[in-house]
């Protein structure tokens, strides 16, 4: 093979090389477009605060207030956090006259 040959095969291959890696880049670079909103189904999942993750079973009116209070002055509640969960020690172990879950006196006072 003659010189000029092999030197514009070179050529070629190297022009397809950087055809095929500008072209990956511009593929990959792509954002990939949203679908369309589905009813009944939300944008984002709920968002909130659980009690559990700090506090475990050390938890009082007070101080379940004062984190949605904090949730409000940081500005969570203006990013869409909407929820407080009391997860766990609300409640007294014994079922009131209804059978139903009763709040823990000492704990909850304004219930």
């Amino acid at each position: 093979m003659s010189r000029g040959r092999r030197a514009l095969i070179l050529i070629m291959l190297a022009v397809i090389g950087i055809v095929a890696t500008v072209s990956s880049v511009h593929i990959f670079r792509r954002q990939p477009q949203p679908g369309p909103a589905i009813a009944g189904l939300a944008s984002t999942p709920p968002l909130g605060w659980n009690s559990w993750n700090v506090f475990g079973c050390n938890i009082d009116e007070q101080r379940i207030e004062r984190t949605a209070q904090a949730m409000v002055s940081s500005g969570m509640r203006d990013a869409g956090y909407r929820y407080v969960v009391v997860d766990d020690c609300w409640f007294d172990p014994r079922r009131n006259a209804s059978g139903n879950c009763a709040r823990t006196p000492p704990v909850f006072l304004t219930a």
